[in-house]
């Protein structure tokens, strides 16, 4: 197994925005933190799992393959947020032997899906079908997507409007200031839906079985993401995990008490600054086009 030189903090209950987040326990630097004991037992022990990730930082992905890996057993299910449903008919192909892992990516159109690179996803798609796990889509198709976000109220009403608010300013922040106003509400809604779908299929494991979720973390906070999703359906064995680059943003950092653990990774360099300048040649393109 990879040895990855990572810091691993554990922070203990359930954790809220706003808050001050408690001294951690345990914490310590160290190799192989896929089979640390403490992570190991709150991992083994929750009926479902949450693992975020940072979409392009390729050491999120192996930590998740990793711990897929160790972790799966025959019947589990692993939820993808990066798989629609219009996708999953090839999944259950590729499940059932009818697809080769080699012809996967071409099968699912995956260069066209804005997701990075295969090389990082592919992985946990192989290791979750060696495993004997079922895999389920975690995401409605772009056009149904818009047109249930366009909805003046989120539905299913899941959020505060407190919370609905702060939404609302991360879907700002996050698309540096340039989405127009009259977005900033349907995106926020089309997060909520994502949210609620996830939560809904995670309930689609087995009597008996674990079910792990992969997705951003924004869509695995407690506060207000797919656990919150999951209390409201009457589940409450949920254990979080967020993978966090080490030179995360101030505007990251109320994120650090949002998961019942974070795992601390290098970054690839890149800051918010960074992004906005790749979205501002991307909005440009489209005006162009």
């Amino acid at each position: 197994m990879t040895k990855i030189a990572l810091s691993l903090i554990v922070l203990m209950g359930s954790l809220l925005v706003g808050c001050t987040a408690p001294d951690p326990y345990p914490s310590a630097s160290v190799f192989d933190t896929v089979n640390s004991t403490q992570l190991a037992k709150n991992i083994s022990s929750a009926e479902y799992v949450m693992i975020g990730e940072k979409h392009d930082n390729p050491a999120h992905h192996k930590i998740q393959a990793e711990l897929l890996q160790t972790f799966l057993k025959p019947g589990d299910l692993v939820v993808f947020e990066m798989i629609n449903e219009l996708q999953q008919p090839v999944i259950d192909q590729f499940l059932a032997n009818k697809i080769a892992y080699e012809d996967l990516a071409t099968e699912l159109n995956w260069s066209e899906g804005g997701w990075p690179g295969w090389e990082y996803y592919g992985p946990l798609f192989k290791v979750s079908k060696d495993a004997g796990a079922q895999i389920l889509y975690g995401s409605f198709p772009r056009q149904k997507l818009m047109k249930q976000g366009m909805l003046k109220i989120a539905r299913p009403k899941v959020l505060s409007d407190e919370q609905m608010a702060e939404l609302d300013q991360e879907i700002r922040y996050s698309h540096c200031k340039m989405l127009p106003e009259n977005m900033v509400r349907p995106m926020s809604n089309l997060q909520v839906i994502k949210d609620d779908l996830m939560a809904t299929q995670l309930r689609q494991k087995k009597d008996g079985a674990q079910a792990f979720l992969i997705a951003g973390n924004g869509h695995t906070r407690m506060d207000r993401g797919v656990p919150l999703h999951l209390q409201k359906k009457g589940e409450d064995n949920i254990f979080v995990l967020g993978l966090i680059e080490e030179e995360a943003e101030p505007a990251e950092w109320e994120l650090f008490t949002t998961y019942n653990a974070i795992w601390i990774t290098e970054g690839i360099g890149k800051t918010h600054e960074d992004y906005c300048k790749g979205l501002k040649k991307r909005f440009s393109s489209h005006k162009k086009n």
